[in-house]
């Protein structure tokens, strides 16, 4: 069930792709009015979720974790690229991102490839949600000092990272979720009159 459930994605990961570049570029002379509207749907990122590619994106997307759990890493990878080539679903590219990175530094052990893909991410600004931008830019540090330590124990990440970036990695980098929040109990009078006895 799961071969059977991974290998149409394929096909339908490729066609929400090629869907959305061909009305991203439509062709010169297509002037009718259906054509039209369905350009302006593409164009609309709210529109594009009712559209069958924004579909197929979601069963592509989804197909990934089946791949990732029979180890077929290549194939998960190749689907992620073809996902963000393409321009749907545009609220899940900070996932598709962080999914890419992994498979290619932690699975495949090509760490360069991964970090390019880090920079690429972090690049895109606004248009990767907050909370997968941070785990990006940490992914982004933790991957450039294991290529920065292969080559010297005293290398700097930095360097590995264009300068424009390094604040926003650094700026992950240090980003902790306050869950380490001081109790304190206030003594007061019950809500419920019958439990003050």
């Amino acid at each position: 069930a799961a071969a059977a459930a991974a290998q149409p994605s394929t096909s339908a990961a490729a066609c929400a792709a090629s869907s959305s570049a061909q009305h991203h570029h439509p062709q010169q002379g297509s002037s009718s009015s259906g054509d039209d509207a369905d350009s302006a749907k593409y164009r609309h990122v709210f529109l594009r979720r009712f559209t069958a590619e924004w579909v197929h994106a979601g069963v592509a997307w989804h197909s990934v974790q089946i791949l990732e759990k029979r180890k077929q890493y290549e194939e998960a990878v190749a689907r992620l690229r073809l996902l963000l080539h393409s321009q749907l679903s545009v609220h899940r590219r900070g996932k598709w991102y962080n999914r890419l990175t992994i498979n290619l530094h932690r699975n495949l052990s090509r760490s360069e490839e991964a970090l390019q893909y880090c920079i690429q991410g972090l690049r895109e600004g606004a248009a990767v949600p907050r909370g997968d931008r941070i785990e990006l830019g940490k992914r982004t540090r933790r991957i450039a000092t294991a290529i920065a330590r292969a080559t010297s124990k005293k290398a700097v990440w930095s360097r590995e990272i264009p300068s424009d970036l390094r604040k926003t990695v650094t700026e992950a980098s240090e980003f902790q979720l306050l869950s380490n929040i001081r109790e304190s109990k206030v003594l007061g009078r019950p809500l419920d009159d019958s439990k003050a006895a």
